[in-house]
């Protein structure tokens, strides 16, 4: 893949809906504290859904902190 050019604005929509989607997410797999995140896998054995849920919401956190590590560079952090 080629690479992806954000300006201020589009990173700071892309942040809102990725946080909005794994908040939503986290609510549905019933996650309140860091030990319930962290307790997922052994949580989610054996429902197929739930586990992609989960794999799902680990995912989005690896990108929001990708872009949040991208916004801190655009606001000279």
């Amino acid at each position: 893949g080629g690479a992806l050019t954000l300006d201020a604005q589009a990173l700071d929509s892309w942040l809102r809906v990725l946080t909005d989607a794994r908040l939503v997410l986290g609510v549905r797999l019933g996650i309140e504290t860091e030990e319930d995140a962290e307790a997922l896998a052994e949580r989610t054995v054996g429902d197929e859904a739930a586990r992609a849920a989960a794999e799902l919401f680990e995912w989005l956190g690896i990108v929001l902190d990708e872009l949040v590590s991208l916004a801190s560079g655009h606001l000279g952090g």
